[in-house]
């Protein structure tokens, strides 16, 4: 019977043929015409149930957008460039109050120097990482992830009491940076064609030197006033809720806004 059949044919020590094997059984070379397309069928079947695996675990985790086509990419480079605007502010607030900071840890200014060396090299080293990920696998994750990782590292600066801890708290930020960094453009890039690529992405880049002067006057204001771990809580929060924010908007599709033929030029590196 069939049964006996699939247990003559499964690999030895199985008691089963599962259906990926049925599959792969069946996709052999043969002169039979009727066997050629039930392997066919049975190829198809099976790239049919896998794919459809993935896209159901892919809207779970992620589900589509429900907002209009117009409203949705408008309101995803609004996010993404609050974001950015608040990554600057996060990475620059330490400046503002590093004399506050270096009177009471009693460090030189070389080993203050120290702590932007190591955030720039984790960030460098972190970014074609993570870039090689997120070619791979869902991109929205791994940029949440990034922004809770480094506005934990900034909160973790408020209640830091030692050099050691706010040396790990670079680190920590040069690599929540990165993911961001890294992923961002080229989800703005998949929200809109590119006739109006470069447009919007001067928007998301004004963020960056907005954000660093903001987070001179934060630190410099609020430090002076209030001590210099205050405006690490203020700097923080937003970050958090923007994350949290972010997971509500679908992924864009990779590619979705790409019309331009591809050419050798474009298409490598």
């Amino acid at each position: 019977n069939r049964h006996s059949r699939r247990s003559a044919l499964a690999p030895t020590g199985d008691n089963f043929a599962s259906p990926k094997y049925e599959a792969e059984r069946k996709i052999v070379p043969s002169t039979d015409s009727s066997k050629d397309i039930n392997a066919s069928e049975a190829r198809s079947a099976l790239g049919t149930r896998n794919s459809v695996l993935g896209t159901s675990v892919h809207f779970v985790i992620f589900p589509p957008h429900p907002m209009p086509s117009k409203i949705y990419p408008r309101t995803m480079l609004a996010l993404l460039t609050a974001i950015n605007f608040f990554n600057y502010i996060d990475r620059s607030v330490l400046f503002a109050v590093q004399p506050l900071v270096q009177a009471e840890f009693r460090r030189s200014d070389a080993e203050f120097g120290f702590l932007t060396t190591a955030f720039f090299v984790c960030y460098m080293v972190a970014a074609p990482i993570i870039a090689f990920f997120a070619d791979r696998y869902p991109r929205k994750l791994i940029v949440v992830t990034g922004i809770v990782l480094w506005s934990a590292a900034t909160l973790l600066t408020a209640v830091t009491h030692d050099f050691s801890t706010l040396f790990i708290r670079h680190a920590l930020l040069g690599i929540g940076e990165a993911s961001y960094a890294a992923i961002a453009p080229a989800l703005i890039a998949d929200l809109f064609p590119e006739q109006r690529r470069g447009r919007m992405l001067a928007i998301f880049y004004i963020a960056i030197p907005t954000g660093t002067a903001m987070g001179y006057l934060l630190g410099g204001y609020l430090g002076h006033l209030y001590g210099w771990r205050t405006p690490f809580y203020v700097a923080a929060v937003p970050g958090f809720i923007l994350a949290a924010g972010l997971m509500f908007l679908g992924e864009p599709r990779r590619g979705a806004n790409d019309h331009l033929r591809a050419t050798p030029e474009r298409a490598t590196l």
